[in-house]
């Protein structure tokens, strides 16, 4: 149970007031003076008892509980200490104190009678505050049924090398700014392939001072997304609206008990803020799925939605697209903490993080790296050389460094990228769209794929692998649209079949390819590329390979 002040001290103060000063009753409001120091006598006895000078301990306890409630001028309540009250008693404080007092005993219920008392002496009818104008100045009530408070996120940090203000930032805060102008909900979405930072550009936002200013109803923040199972080889679950909503409770309100409330829902939780038209902003990082976006149709109208997602068919009439970092703040992030490099060792870098094509997370594990390096005394010209194999090498999952002797951080390295693409690999495709995905692997790397030829080189693996689903080309251009709509591709014209990966997609694919399927595709492919026919013989020992691999992965 919580007491809480249903009548702002301003207001108490000038009823009260009012009701004294009619006519300019001087003499009335002497009296009033003296009625509440009988009364604040009284409190101090039966209350604290001999024990008064913990008097002000005991105010500011009080204070603190209901200094949401007082409103904003409430000072005077605030400073209210023993000797007051023994001024009080006397008859030599000010009015204030006094009305201070009076609101105070309303506070407390065991003592109520005594401020109805005084109540009756100032309204002329003889009626208690609450009789009069139809609320008591306090009431107990359960805290559940009190409005959530506005509370922003405390707990997130953008590491020091981010890249802040980028363009995708830009366009983000802009539209967010012009929603707010709106009578109904606003919605926008940030999405592209994972790793290029539509998180961090949702973090950038709500630490924005523009954008708290703007919404100062509270920035709340839905952490969806989902949780892999068995290191990703088994189907994925997803992060449910009940459980983003209980994280948020818990992450901005752990310090009071608003965060133990069980509140099943968004449109719940909606429900539970404050009844005024200040502006709120929900943001919700890692929809997947309709299921976690259902519950924006139902936000009232001073609610704005900002959501991250790498699934297109997600998307309203507002949405920015996250692409890779220019070439000049990519070298500024690969470079940030680093020792001041010379003009040469300048061009070299510039020419390296050309080669990264943008993507924020790679870019980020390569100035990770650039540090550690230079703490074990490499040189300059040393770690660039790494570099240089490593994007030469292909390895996009991790860097292939043997000496790297920090216990766990070239797994940690492999696991971060492997994550990123593969969380969409595992939460979107079929076991069969995954594997038609991996014998992409033969292919060129940053070639561009022909979905007519594709289709063909498919078939023949559908009749290898003796997948249970029927095969069309309708079924091949549903599953290219499929991964479109999830990032895979940089660029994709069904009109013309063409479509490309995402280098560090394709090479990722290249790494997960079991090596004997490989060398089955590479012979398929370069069949068909040759418009040949595969050999029944072939395909009869290709056959025979899956299958015992299969008997192989069931025992």
């Amino acid at each position: 149970m919580k007491l809480k002040a249903l009548v702002k001290y301003k207001k108490f103060v000038e009823r009260i007031n009012d009701a004294l000063t009619k006519n300019d009753n001087i003499v009335r409001k002497n009296e009033y003076l003296i009625a509440v120091g009988e009364q604040a006598a009284e409190f101090k006895k039966a209350r604290y008892g001999p024990r008064a000078e913990k008097m002000d301990d005991n105010w500011q306890a009080w204070i603190k509980d209901i200094e949401d409630d007082v409103g904003d001028d409430w000072a005077t309540v605030r400073n209210l200490n023993i000797q007051r009250i023994k001024d009080l008693e006397k008859g030599t404080t000010q009015p204030e104190y006094a009305f201070a007092v009076h609101f105070r005993l309303h506070g407390e219920l065991e003592r109520l009678k005594f401020a109805n008392a005084i109540d009756r002496f100032v309204f002329p009818d003889g009626k208690t505050f609450a009789e009069k104008y139809h609320t008591p100045v306090f009431k107990w009530v359960d805290e559940r049924e009190l409005p959530l408070r506005p509370t922003f996120p405390e707990k997130i940090e953008l590491a020091d090398s981010y890249q802040r203000g980028r363009p995708e930032f830009k366009d983000v805060k802009s539209a967010l700014l012009e929603g707010t102008s709106n009578s109904v909900s606003h919605t926008v979405a940030v999405h592209g392939a994972g790793g290029y930072g539509k998180t961090a550009i949702a973090e950038e936002i709500c630490l924005d001072p523009e954008i708290r200013k703007v919404f100062p109803g509270g920035i709340y923040w839905l952490e969806f997304g989902i949780i892999e199972r068995g290191g990703g080889t088994s189907d994925p679950r997803f992060i449910s609206e009940e459980e983003a909503v209980s994280q948020m409770l818990i992450a901005q309100y752990s310090e009071s008990n608003e965060s133990e409330r069980s509140i099943g829902s968004v449109q719940e939780f909606c429900s539970q803020l404050p009844e005024n038209d200040d502006k709120v902003l929900i943001i919700a990082d890692g929809l997947w799925i309709e299921s976690q976006y259902r519950w924006m149709k139902g936000v009232p109208a001073h609610i704005t939605v900002l959501f991250t997602t790498r699934n297109k068919r997600l998307l309203g009439s507002t949405s920015v697209r996250v692409r890779g970092l220019s070439t000049e703040a990519a070298q500024s992030l690969v470079s940030h903490g680093v020792k001041k490099l010379s003009i040469a060792e300048t061009k070299r870098l510039q020419s390296i993080c050309r080669r990264f094509n943008g993507w924020p997370l790679l870019l980020a594990m390569a100035n990770r790296k650039f540090k550690y390096l230079q703490r074990e005394n490499f040189s300059v010209d040393k770690i660039f050389e790494r570099f240089e194999v490593f994007l030469e090498s292909g390895h996009i999952d991790g860097w292939d460094d043997p000496k790297l002797t920090v216990i766990g951080y070239q797994e940690k390295q492999r696991t971060l990228v492997r994550y990123s693409i593969e969380s969409s690999i595992n939460a979107v495709l079929s076991f069969e769209q995954r594997t038609l995905l991996l014998s992409l692997a033969v292919f060129e790397e940053s070639e561009h794929f022909n979905s007519f030829f594709i289709s063909e080189y498919w078939r023949k693996i559908f009749l290898l692998e003796k997948f249970d689903v029927t095969f069309s080309d309708l079924w091949v251009l549903e599953t290219l649209d499929l991964m479109n709509d999830f990032c895979f591709f940089k660029e994709y014209e069904p009109e013309t079949g063409l479509f490309s990966f995402y280098d560090e997609i394709f090479l990722h694919i290249i790494s997960l390819c079991p090596t004997k399927k490989w060398s089955a595709y590479s012979k398929m492919h370069d069949a068909i590329m040759k418009n040949e026919t595969v050999p029944q013989a072939f395909l009869d020992l290709l056959a025979k390979i899956y299958e015992v691999e299969r008997s192989l992965e069931g025992d």
